[in-house]
């Protein structure tokens, strides 16, 4: 690395992942370590409400950011769950909420005893099984448990996403990170080595650096323009609106590689999907992990580099899978956009798990892919994919006993839903007072 600096890390872009980027290298990068960040404000961000999933949680409590002030800041609410109304056909719905649905008995997962109820005529629709879902579709909240007896209930955020840049600016300035104002108007690169050696700014400044991350959105002005990796193709309102809509034109897919050399990718500069099930955030947020897992010190390992791409290649490629199975599993007979995804090739990946879902209500999570086997049945039974059988273990149940703990669970998770707050009321005391917690330097 260039200077005397045990990290020197120059991040191209602002925004929220930007932002997170210097935040995160604020908080972990070793004493003295030079971090940057150059933007523009003549260019604008792709700034919306963002939802976010509940891994939220470990990168705000990572930075030891105090969760009141975060909601205030960022103007935020809780989201217990995504809602798809007239997805499925006109009149539908069904919730893909965190946290548990229903509970298991033994080693069988509780889908199992499900689909054996609903054969029998006995199952109910899984809301009555999801504390979350019962908390959202009444509009109530908790942090913790209702009672002691009763379940932690995960949650995650909607919040304004420039707000949060901005929080997360202030974070990381005041703990070193220098930001430099400008365009930028040009990559410098070592003609031995490729590595990007320095940005030039309009104007003739020139910014050097060891390392550089890539949050220049769509553009990619670092790791496409510059380095020339290329996109890889994957395959109603009930309120008045609150602003005009802005409409946004994207290649939906990822890079073919995420770091190339001393340049890494990051938020839409690494690739886009669509924000069917929230996994924008996300992505960033495990980007900078994996990062910092590996954090170079000199001239990054080629075995290093490949290690972070094939992760980024499997993480993306199995949430592909999830997004493409809400498309694919549509009764919008007649309509020519969901005829044709109907009919699309699935990727092998994905057929394998609904062949194993339609044989034997089987779901298996594949090392560390994102979405749960919870949340892969809460959709595959919401979307009407229907399993032909399920595992024979939970036949050892007698009818009574299957009907009675239906039942059971059914009437414990509405009486905690019950004795929750209201939503509203329960934000309003979280961020009504400023909180006296300091975020730790």
């Amino acid at each position: 690395m260039t200077g005397e600096a045990s990290i020197d890390i120059l991040v191209a872009g602002g925004g929220t992942a930007g932002w997170m980027v210097a935040a995160a290298l604020a908080r972990f990068a070793p004493p003295g370590s030079r971090i940057q960040l150059v933007e523009s404000e003549e260019i604008g961000t792709v700034g919306v409400g963002e939802a976010t999933i509940p891994q939220i949680h470990l990168f705000n409590g990572a930075l030891g950011l105090d969760e009141a002030e975060f909601l205030r800041e960022t103007r935020g609410s809780f989201k217990l769950g995504i809602s798809f109304d007239g997805w499925l056909r006109d009149g539908h719905s069904y919730m893909h909420a965190f946290g548990d649905v229903g509970r298991g008995a033994g080693l069988v997962p509780f889908q199992h005893y499900w689909l054996r109820a609903q054969r029998l005529g006995r199952a109910k629709p899984l809301v009555r099984y999801s504390l979350n879902e019962l908390a959202a579709r009444t509009m109530r909240m908790q942090r913790g448990r209702a009672h002691p007896k009763g379940r932690e209930m995960p949650y995650a955020y909607h919040f304004d996403a420039g707000l949060y840049a901005a929080y997360l600016r202030r974070f990381a300035e005041a703990r070193g990170v220098v930001r430099h104002e400008g365009m930028i108007a040009g990559v410098e690169r070592d003609g031995a080595s490729g590595d990007i050696v320095a940005l030039e700014l309009a104007g003739g400044r020139r910014l050097e650096a060891g390392f550089f991350i890539d949050c220049t959105g769509f553009r990619g002005l670092l790791i496409e323009q510059a380095l020339g990796s290329r996109h890889i193709l994957l395959a109603h309102l009930d309120a008045a609106p609150l602003a005009e809509p802005r409409p946004l034109r994207f290649t939906t897919g990822k890079r073919r590689r995420q770091w190339i050399g001393n340049c890494l990718a990051v938020g839409l500069a690494a690739g886009f999907m669509e924000p069917l099930e929230s996994t924008s955030i996300h992505l960033v947020q495990s980007a900078i992990s994996r990062f910092l897992a590996v954090l170079p010190k000199g001239r990054p390992d080629p075995a290093v580099i490949d290690f972070f791409n094939q992760q980024a290649d499997f993480e993306w490629s199995r949430i592909r899978d999830f997004l493409v199975l809400h498309y694919w599993a549509n009764q919008r007979h007649g309509q020519p956009f969901w005829d044709e995804v109907r009919a699309m090739a699935l990727p092998d990946t994905l057929g394998a798990k609904l062949e194993q879902w339609r044989a034997a209500g089987f779901i298996h999570r594949e090392h560390e892919e994102l979405f749960t086997p919870v949340g892969w049945f809460q959709v595959l039974a919401g979307q009407g994919v229907e399993a032909a059988g399920y595992n024979p273990m939970a036949d050892a149940m007698s009818e009574d006993d299957l009907v009675r703990m239906l039942d059971e669970t059914e009437a414990t998770l509405i009486e905690e839903a019950r004795a929750m707050p209201r939503h509203l009321d329960f934000l309003r005391d979280l961020i009504g007072a400023p909180s006296q917690q300091k975020v730790p330097a």
